[in-house]
């Protein structure tokens, strides 16, 4: 489901874009795109793990750390990546906020992809245990028809007229 988290993501900023909320800007475009695969920190085949190369040993060692869509997949997960991000990238490094907002927004839209998926996400565990799901399952012909409405939906937006 990594490839479909990117397109989500890049769905949400071009409709951003579309709306005049957002200027396209090449950090923005790929925070928001590692926002949404950073989750899957917690799995060993996430995407996050193509794009990095870390070594195996480290790749065990992370994702031992808790189950798949454990703590990375809650939105105390997202704020802490929110705050830190803020930290590194705009009180240290002078970016935009933009940028911090737009890795944030990804890290949520993953969040809300696999909230669409059977097993779905606890946002506010361990606080509340509620689990918010739906019926894609992941590799599925569900999983493909979304990942194709959202590719289609992505090139309308991006294809029509300002």
């Amino acid at each position: 489901m990594g490839t479909t988290h990117v397109l989500f993501s890049l769905l949400i900023y071009f409709l951003l874009w579309r709306l005049n909320l957002i200027a396209i800007e090449g950090l923005s475009l790929i925070f928001i795109v590692i926002g949404s695969i950073l989750p899957d920190i917690d799995h060993p085949n996430g995407l996050i793990y193509q794009f990095l190369s870390l070594p195996e040993w480290l790749v065990k060692g992370i994702t031992s750390l808790d189950r798949h869509r454990g703590k990375t997949h809650t939105l105390w997960a997202a704020i802490v990546v929110l705050t830190s991000s803020i930290l590194l990238f705009n009180v240290y490094s002078k970016l935009d906020l933009i940028v911090s907002l737009m890795f944030f927004l990804g890290y949520l839209s993953h969040l809300a992809s696999d909230s669409l998926n059977k097993t779905g996400v606890k946002w506010l565990s361990p606080v509340f245990e509620i689990t918010l799901r739906w019926k894609i399952s992941t590799g599925s012909k569900s999983e493909k028809y979304f990942f194709y409405t959202v590719g289609i939906l992505l090139i309308t937006v991006m294809a029509s007229k300002k």
